[in-house]
């Protein structure tokens, strides 16, 4: 899978309900890796920014209760993405 289609996966997923994040979160988090966080930043610089507003959307702290496998695979992601944009 290239950038373009993980793009695409991204964008797809930010304009889903809690409800459906919960069953698209793992696979779009093996999607990143599988092309790499360094990568994905550089290809949509406003990603971050982006998966923070749909964050806050949710109430987080039931979501990783409901979910804590999808949180596993997050956290990685996420400090990978905030050591490359400082």
């Amino acid at each position: 899978m290239g950038i373009e289609e993980v793009k695409k996966s991204i964008e797809d997923t930010l304009k889903m309900s809690v409800d459906e994040l919960k069953g698209a979160l793992p696979s779009l988090f093996d999607q990143i890796k599988e092309v790499s966080i360094e990568k994905l930043i550089d290809a949509v610089p406003d990603l971050m920014p982006k998966m923070m507003a749909k964050m806050q959307e949710i109430d987080i702290g039931k979501f990783i209760i409901d979910a804590p496998e999808i949180f596993d695979k997050m956290i990685p992601n996420y400090a990978r993405s905030l050591s490359i944009m400082t």
